[in-house]
């Protein structure tokens, strides 16, 4: 868990501020209360004045700004979605869990937090704002109690410390008054699970650590395929484990909308997946005879099979991508004489891509944490999702499409649950990390045919 721990927010929210914030609300007037917690969130001036024009005297619906079908939301403007989210007759909890997971495609939670917050000061006494009287404001601060307790339930990563000392500050405040008792409840209850979940991702993993096998002699002469193969496929592992945690759902649904951002942990993991296959190939082109040739490749079928022990896919896929490489296949003499010939095969046959990663598929759907997935199949069906759903209205958020993704992202963070135990070892972690970028295909293929097979 000690990956976790480092990326989890913090739990301690500054309690002196939560009171003496809390208890200067008291004094302030309603339009200032709102006000103030804006300030907090650091929302500019220009932001603040286009939410509450939008969303508390925007009507709802506005047909060319929201579309539905039989789905649900099929696209939307931004605030009819946040409208129809606390509209105050009609109370849609798939379309609000649908939302709290979908939205860091096209927002953010210092955004929603404020629109949240601008909602529930919407003045019923101003007869152009959208809640009309005193009871549909009831409805709609009840809803926004509910939304902002289920987010808290829900989400382990979004909400920074900050973002808790304001949730903090508006719950203590509203605490005093007997009128939102149930809001009260919705809310502290979010926070004393969101606070037990975050306990929970800092317990230090009980299982016992195996101990390292390093190379021979000194770290400085070190390559990778002079590191034991059980070694390096834990420390692969590793590598792969932390990047892979560390995704999230916005990553993914820029995949969906065929989005490149660069240095996301999603294209570091494709960009290594790539470079790292071409070094398994590299090393095996470059031997001086087949003799050492057939020991390398003895050696990475020996990584693999360890990495498919410990359950790390991703890295199963990436050495059989370098072993099976075009330039290595065409070496019929090295293949031949292989010796671990069932191995070699198990191993093509786990990774073989046609009919849609079966045998992948099949497997990795019955296997326990810890687990390291091989994304590359991800990226496929998310890739899938956005060629099967077109965006008919452009200027609007794509949301149909993004609640089409929530099964992808619920997989993913199921294998997020877990981490591994074993030891970080930092001159084989930086050769993991400095593997060159891939060569072209021609490159390899010239090599390969200088190669007497």
């Amino acid at each position: 868990m000690c990956d976790l721990l480092s990326r989890a927010p913090s739990l301690v929210t500054n309690k002196e501020l939560v009171r003496k914030s809390s208890e200067a609300m008291i004094s302030l007037s309603f339009d200032d209360q709102l006000d103030f917690l804006l300030n907090l969130l650091e929302i500019s001036k220009e932001q603040k004045e286009k939410l509450i024009n939008t969303l508390q005297f925007v009507e709802f619906p506005i047909i060319e700004e929201i579309y539905t079908n039989k789905k649900g939301v099929e696209a939307a403007s931004f605030t009819q979605l946040i409208l129809f989210l606390t509209q105050p007759n009609l109370s849609n909890l798939e379309f609000q869990n649908q939302f709290l997971m979908v939205f860091s495609a096209f927002s953010n939670a210092k955004e929603i937090l404020a629109s949240l917050l601008i909602r529930y000061y919407t003045n019923p006494n101003n007869p152009k704002t959208n809640i009309k009287n005193r009871h549909d404001l009831a409805n709609v601060r009840c809803r926004i109690g509910s939304i902002i307790g289920t987010w808290l339930k829900i989400d382990v990563y979004y909400f920074t410390p900050e973002l808790l000392n304001i949730i903090d500050i508006f719950v203590s405040y509203i605490r005093t008054d007997l009128s939102c008792s149930t809001i009260y409840t919705s809310i502290s209850q979010g926070l004393d699970q969101y606070r037990c979940i975050q306990k929970s991702l800092r317990l230090y993993s009980n299982k016992p650590r195996p101990k390292p096998i390093t190379p021979n002699g000194d770290e400085n002469s070190w390559t990778l395929i002079s590191v034991p193969a059980i070694e390096l496929a834990r420390q692969m592992t590793i590598y792969h484990s932390t990047l892979f945690n560390d995704v999230r759902a916005k990553e993914l649904f820029n995949i969906a909308e065929e989005k490149k951002v660069k240095d996301s942990n999603m294209e570091q993991l494709t960009d290594h997946f790539n470079n790292f296959a071409d070094y398994v190939t590299l090393s095996l082109l470059t031997q001086p005879n087949l003799q050492l040739r057939l020991k390398v490749l003895g050696f990475w079928i020996e990584v693999a099979s360890e990495l498919l022990k410990i359950n790390n896919y991703h890295g199963v896929f990436t050495v059989v991508m370098g072993i099976s490489h075009p330039a290595i296949t065409r070496l019929k003499k090295s293949l031949s004489k292989v010796f671990k010939k069932k191995e070699y095969k198990e191993l093509v046959e786990f990774c073989d891509t046609s009919d849609n990663y079966g045998k992948y598929r099949h497997v990795v759907s019955k296997t326990l944490l810890p687990c390291v997935p091989f994304i590359g199949c991800f990226k496929k069906d998310l890739i899938y999702i956005h060629e099967r759903n077109e965006n008919k209205h452009r200027n609007l958020i794509h949301f149909n499409l993004y609640v089409e993704c929530i099964n992808t992202i619920n997989q993913i963070e199921k294998f997020q649950t877990d981490t591994y135990s074993f030891y970080k070892i930092p001159k084989i972690q930086s050769l993991l990390m400095n593997v060159p970028e891939a060569k072209p295909l021609k490159v390899l293929m010239l090599i390969s045919q200088e190669i007497d097979s």
